[in-house]
């Protein structure tokens, strides 16, 4: 250790100087970590956060700063781009980050980000949604909204969706082209971010106070991870408690949804919804015109026997 002058204290730069030269041959050795992004925020296009590991009790037992600067940034989503991921830096958020240590006299010593993994991203999104799938399975969640009885003819229709999306307009323009006389009920709905919840929360309060035959839940293609918002236990458990049936059309092509999995009944998109109620109207009517020609054929032929 260095010299104690007064043969008590240490300078403190003598400390740091030596710190930093046993930390010399690791400062720019690449590593991979795992950790929950805590106390995140993005400035001058750079990510500024600490990364943390808990207990199974949830406390903190390690804790250190990182800094993802503006170019890996930009890597590092583009990186996620190319695997249809957006790069989600929310705070509770766990990351797969590849780091190398860093050190300053003044600041301590933190790690600096250049990478992140994909991979690791999508499957700790996927470990989520089947904890949470688990656990309604296990309460017996998925089935009580299945069991609400739809009209063969549902007309007063409850619509959740952002309004103005490109699902909104696929809908009302499906039912609006169809020629028969639906009632769409329109509550505008955030279906992406950290608002989901709450907006969708507060749009199936306010249609389950009308009359209502049907509610539909509606959300347009996009990334894995922004439909990962509607892999949402909160808004599940809603569905399950609903008094109306709950169709949902939300973008995915292959995977199913959380929400999928508690409603009524659940459609690869939001167009297939709509067409499937108006196809019930167009059956409906070929029946009803049928029966008709049938009528008229058979009055023709008794009126004219009879004459």
């Amino acid at each position: 250790m260095p010299t104690q002058p007064n043969n008590r204290f240490f300078k403190l730069s003598d400390i740091t100087t030596r710190i930093q030269q046993i930390l010399q041959p690791h400062i720019g050795t690449l590593f991979w970590v795992k950790a929950e992004i805590s106390s995140g925020r993005e400035r001058g296009g750079s990510f500024y956060c600490d990364l943390v590991e808990s207990d199974q009790t949830g406390k903190i037992i390690a804790q250190m700063r990182c800094t993802v600067w503006n170019r890996d940034l930009a890597n590092i989503r583009k990186q996620f781009k190319d695997h249809d991921l957006d790069l989600k830096l929310d705070d509770g958020t766990v990351v797969g980050f590849q780091c190398s240590l860093q050190f300053h006299p003044q600041f301590g010593l933190s790690l600096k980000a250049v990478g992140a993994d994909p991979a690791f991203a999508l499957g700790e999104l996927e470990l989520k949604k089947k904890e949470i799938l688990d656990r309604l399975t296990k309460e017996g969640l998925l089935e009580p909204n299945k069991k609400l009885l739809v009209p063969m003819l549902p007309q007063r229709i409850g619509l959740i969706t952002s309004k103005g999306s490109a699902a909104c307009n696929d809908i009302l323009k499906t039912f609006s082209s169809s020629g028969f006389g639906f009632q769409i009920f329109l509550a505008d709905s955030t279906m992406q971010g950290v608002k989901t919840e709450a907006s969708a929360l507060e749009a199936l309060d306010v249609l389950e106070n009308l009359n209502l035959d049907l509610v539909i839940i509606a959300r347009g293609g996009g990334s894995k991870t922004d439909l990962f918002y509607l892999d949402n236990e909160a808004i599940a458990r809603r569905i399950a408690a609903y008094k109306h049936p709950v169709w949902t059309g939300i973008g995915h092509e292959i995977d199913v949804s959380i929400l999928d999995h508690v409603a009524n009944r659940y459609f690869k998109t939001p167009t297939a919804v709509a067409e499937d109620i108006v196809a019930r109207f167009v059956e409906m009517k070929r029946h009803l015109e049928e029966a008709e020609n049938r009528f008229r054929s058979t009055w023709a032929y008794r009126f004219e026997r009879d004459r």
